[in-house]
């Protein structure tokens, strides 16, 4: 599992508008962005999924200026490395989390973050091995 880490995190502060980071999601082609206040603490993430479900339910007046601290998750669940295929497991099933930040330690700050899994990458992986199991005659892209 250690090598479905990626080590491409985005980061926004809470109070920068909903608008600017839906734009950095769309040109770091990620789906979601880990969310830190001013001392540099992962304070929540903002996913596809929160923008689905919450954005749409914001009144349209000045919806995409409003701060992304208005529509994150929070507070953020963290995998710790050492732990990293029982928090992965517990989270998705316990609280139905798709997108998993790996820290190292206990750390809770921009810093200790190393990287991100996401159930899509997990799935993928999955799929991976049937499809080399199987024979299954596929082109497999990443």
């Amino acid at each position: 599992m250690y090598d479905l880490i990626k080590n491409s995190i985005v980061f926004a502060h809470r109070d920068e508008s909903i608008s600017d980071v839906v734009r950095l999601m769309n040109q770091k082609h990620v789906s979601s962005v880990l969310i830190h206040d001013d001392g540099n603490k992962i304070v929540g993430i903002l996913t596809e999924r929160d923008i689905i479900r919450k954005f749409v339910l914001l009144d349209l007046d000045l919806k995409w200026g409003k701060k992304v601290a208005t529509i994150m998750s929070f507070p953020v669940c963290l995998v710790r490395m050492a732990h990293l295929e029982q928090d992965v497991i517990r989270l998705h099933f316990e609280k139905n989390m798709r997108h998993f930040p790996v820290v190292s330690g206990d750390g809770t700050r921009m810093e200790d973050v190393v990287g991100m899994i996401t159930v899509t990458d997990l799935c993928r992986e999955y799929l991976r091995n049937r499809h080399s199991q199987l024979g299954i005659a596929v082109e497999i892209e990443d």
